[in-house]
C-alpha cells in the first residue's frame, strides 16, 4: 500500500478512497500521500466501530487536505459512494484501494458486483490498487487458508479466488 499511495500521489491523484481500511497504522494512507500531496483528500471507509474509534484518535490531516472516516460495509458500495461525495470531487481523479478486503467475502455476497459498481462510478478516472488473495496449489488451501485467518476475526473465512 504505501509504494501504490506514493506512486499514485506522485503521479498527481490527490483523492483516495480506502475501502476496507482496517484499524489505522502508522504511516498510514493519509500521511504517505499528504507528504506528498498537502491538499490531497483521503476518505477510508470500514463496517467496524472499533476502527472508528481508532480512526477518530488517529486520522487527523494537515491544513492544507482532509482526511474523513465513513463507519460503512462494502457490501453496500452505492451507501459508500454517495457518502464519499461529501468529502470527494468526483470530477476529478480517485484512487480506490480495496487492499486485503475481498477474500473476505464469500461468492454469495457478489464480490464481482461490488467491485463492478465502484468502478463503474470512478472509470473515468480511476486509479485502483487491488490486493487480493490468490488461489493456493491444489492441496494447499486448507494451510494457506488458515494463514491467511492469523491474526483475523476467527468468524471470516478466506475465499482465495
Amino acid at each position: 500500500m504505501h509504494r501504490a499511495a506514493a506512486w499514485l500521489a506522485k503521479a498527481g491523484v490527490g483523492q483516495f478512497l480506502d475501502i476496507g481500511t482496517g484499524i489505522p497504522t502508522e504511516p498510514n494512507l493519509h500521511q504517505i500521500v499528504q507528504a506528498i500531496r498537502p491538499d490531497a483528500r483521503i476518505v477510508y471507509a470500514d463496517n467496524d466501530p472499533i476502527v472508528l474509534r481508532h480512526a477518530e484518535a488517529l486520522l487527523t490531516s494537515n491544513r492544507a487536505g482532509a482526511t474523513d472516516f465513513l463507519l460503512a460495509d462494502v457490501r453496500q458500495p452505492e451507501a459508500i459512494l454517495e457518502r464519499a461525495r461529501e468529502i470527494l470531487d468526483f470530477e476529478h481523479p480517485i484512487a480506490l484501494s480495496l487492499i486485503a478486503l475481498l477474500h473476505f467475502l464469500p461468492d454469495d455476497e457478489d464480490p464481482y458486483r461490488i467491485v463492478r459498481t465502484l468502478v463503474e462510478e470512478l472509470l473515468r478516472q480511476l486509479p485502483a490498487s487491488l490486493a487480493r488473495d490468490r488461489r493456493p496449489a491444489p492441496g494447499a488451501e486448507a494451510g494457506d487458508r488458515g494463514r491467511v485467518q492469523e491474526g483475523c476475526d476467527p468468524a471470516a473465512d478466506a475465499h482465495p479466488r
